[in-house]
């Protein structure tokens, strides 16, 4: 085992006359002993730049899908509601294609009777004539 002296100087210990030893000058583009170097922070900012690109290129494509989703879900529900409308559109023009119901229409809406029946036709009585039925019969060649 090697000895050491007692009075031998230590490495960081400050000189006598009080000063700190000197220490080299930091390297070019270095700030400080525990800061990143200029480099490295350039470095960082661009990833940080390209990370927020990536980011809002990413966003903007899926906010106009998210978009576009919800006008394709609009629409299919107009189109179930237009079928459906459109079934019972072709189920009313069915109906009144047949004879039957053509018949029905003339004879509520136009009072149409065919040929050698009589139309009679339901008079509300007046409040002033006694003993009144207030139906009439007429007939129609």
């Amino acid at each position: 085992m090697a000895m050491l002296k007692k009075n031998a100087p230590k490495k960081n210990a400050p000189k006598k006359n009080g000063l700190a030893p000197k220490t080299r000058s930091p390297r070019k583009g270095v700030t400080g002993a525990n800061q990143i170097p200029r480099w490295g922070r350039i470095v960082a900012f661009s990833v940080g730049l390209i990370a927020l690109f990536a980011v809002l290129a990413y966003l903007f494509p899926v906010r106009s899908y998210i978009h576009q989703q919800n006008r394709i879900s609009a629409a299919e529900k107009q189109l179930v509601l237009l079928r459906t409308q459109t079934k019972i559109l072709r189920d009313q023009k069915q109906l009144l294609e047949s004879p039957a119901e053509i018949e029905r229409i003339a004879r509520a809406r136009f009072g149409m009777v065919k040929p050698g029946e009589q139309a009679w036709a339901v008079v509300p009585g007046s409040t002033g004539v006694t003993g009144g039925v207030g139906v009439t019969g007429s007939t129609s060649p």
